[in-house]
């Protein structure tokens, strides 16, 4: 039996009714995942991404206060900083526990953010510790900076003597033996120097070895200085020089002097360095 025209035409309705039908299905079905992958980049990766972004803001923050800290030269100033990186640390301390929170469902961002974790915590006990060192060196710079000022005022004031007598004096061993004072003088009063601006107990120890020298080979020389003013080689200048001489090296061997607080400066900036090792 012919099919009808009109038969025909319903059919092709019904088939393209079914095929609206199933696109719509079809459609309806991936507008529910692009809906859900939506939700998904929003309830998680972008909050990830923000906390992510201030993490990074709050680590900046702590590199900066650090880097300025070291180059400040007044102790209050240095510990107004260390209290201020202090805080930002527990920012980012903060933060990243809410970015672990938000990445425990995804096994590659919770290992990222174990190991910021661990590299963090690492950064912060050296930062911690470099701070200490440099609190150190600023807290004894002042004493430092005294005892070595009346260290080389005595210095010139004895060299100042051993030059009067290289003037006046015509005996040959007077002009040898103060010669010979003011060059071992000269030297000991480098060594200081150098001692100064040491930074470690090694080098300050060698420093403080060649001072121990010098003082020594002076030593040697003051007696037979003093012996020559009982006939008046050196009108009376031994014995001035004997003054100076003597209380200069009283200076330098006080137990608060020089030596003694560049000695404990530098061990506690080197027990900071080898916490940190």
């Amino acid at each position: 039996m012919p099919i009808k025209v009109a038969h025909k035409i319903i059919a092709g309705f019904a088939l393209i009714t079914l095929l609206l039908i199933f696109s719509s299905v079809m459609s309806l079905s991936s507008l529910s995942g692009v809906a859900n992958v939506t939700h998904q980049v929003s309830a998680q990766a972008l909050p990830l991404q923000a906390a992510s972004n201030t993490l990074q803001v709050n680590f900046l923050q702590i590199s900066k206060s650090s880097q300025q800290a070291l180059l400040l030269t007044n102790v209050d100033k240095v510990n107004a900083v260390a209290q201020q990186t202090s805080l930002q640390q527990k920012q980012f301390q903060q933060t990243l526990r809410s970015l672990q929170a938000l990445s425990q469902s995804h096994t590659q961002f919770s290992t990222f953010a174990q190991n910021i974790e661990r590299l963090s915590q690492q950064y912060f006990d050296f930062l911690a510790l470099i701070f200490q060192a440099h609190q150190a060196n600023l807290a004894y710079t002042p004493a430092l900076t005294e005892e070595m000022d009346v260290i080389l005022e005595f210095s010139r004031d004895t060299l100042i003597i051993l030059d009067d007598i290289l003037d006046t004096s015509e005996h040959n061993i007077a002009l040898e033996l103060s010669g010979q004072s003011k060059t071992f003088l000269i030297a000991m009063v480098e060594h200081f120097k150098d001692a100064n601006v040491a930074q470690s107990s090694q080098a300050f120890n060698t420093l403080k070895q060649a001072i121990d020298i010098k003082m020594a080979d002076m030593n040697k020389l003051v007696t037979p200085l003093i012996d020559l003013d009982a006939g008046a080689e050196t009108n009376g200048l031994s014995e001035e020089y004997q003054v100076f001489y003597e209380e200069l090296i009283r200076t330098i061997l006080l137990p608060s002097g020089f030596l003694a607080v560049k000695q404990k400066q530098l061990q506690e900036i080197e027990s900071a360095r080898n916490s940190v090792t």
